[in-house]
């Protein structure tokens, strides 16, 4: 069983889940995100955590089977707004998971933006995960998702199987000429 440490750091305009190994290097991290951006000053930072607009939590998951982040709009009928929801679940539930969210952003019975993900094994000490309303999900830094589903789409893991049933080979072209 995999145990997480995570800082959900929430601003004003974007998430960022942070994910770490230990205790140790989760609190270091903390003291160095619970400030200020370049943009604004402590004043302004200390009524956004007030008016609950800017926060910053800490938590830990352990998992077995893989780890799964569910936000916003899920297709499961909650809207997870204030934070994520994790849970330990296999690939298969994931998946099922995940085709309620794109039938019901197929549908257009979405209740605004959402988004799932799902790692499977180990996560890399100091992996995030940026959340933006403008630019989605992106991760540069860490470990790579298994699967990443956002506003309906996959992003990764997408499951196809391309058959090239009646694409000719170089040979069977060359007999022609």
């Amino acid at each position: 069983m995999a145990k997480q440490f995570y800082i959900h750091e929430k601003r004003e305009d974007y998430d960022i889940i942070h994910f770490f190994r230990n205790k140790k290097k989760l609190e270091a991290a903390k003291v160095e995100i619970d400030k200020p951006t370049k943009w604004q000053d402590q004043e302004d930072y200390d009524q956004s955590k007030e008016w609950g607009v800017e926060w910053v939590k800490e938590g830990s998951i352990s998992y077995s089977k893989g780890l799964a982040l569910l936000s916003g709009e899920v297709g499961d009928g909650n809207y997870y707004q204030e934070g994520l929801e994790f849970r330990d679940m296999t690939e298969e539930q994931f998946r099922a998971a995940a085709e309620k969210h794109v039938e019901v952003f197929d549908a257009g019975d979405e209740q605004g933006q959402g988004a799932l993900i799902y790692y499977k094994g180990a996560i890399k000490d100091g992996t995030e995960v940026y959340m933006d309303s403008q630019s989605g999900i992106v991760h540069d830094k860490g470990t790579q998702p298994t699967i990443l589903i956002e506003d309906g789409e996959y992003s990764i893991g997408e499951s196809v199987n391309t058959t090239f049933k009646y694409v000719p080979t170089f040979e069977s072209f060359r007999k022609t000429l």
